[in-house]
């Protein structure tokens, strides 16, 4: 549910963004963003797989 949440506030920032700069700054929010999430989501799934060890 966290993952839905932070997908659709950057997708509500990017059009934000679209709406302010145009085309230009939404390709580039977009770019930024998608790797920002990629990166927090794998992080995450790090963090995860952590705690499911009992070692």
């Amino acid at each position: 549910m966290l993952e839905l949440v932070a997908l659709l506030a950057l997708v509500a920032g990017a059009t934000l963004v679209y709406i302010l700069t145009g085309p230009t700054g939404f390709s580039a929010i977009i770019g930024a963003g998608g790797g920002l999430f990629a990166t927090w989501r794998a992080q995450r799934g790090q963090d995860l797989g952590r705690e499911c060890r009992k070692d």
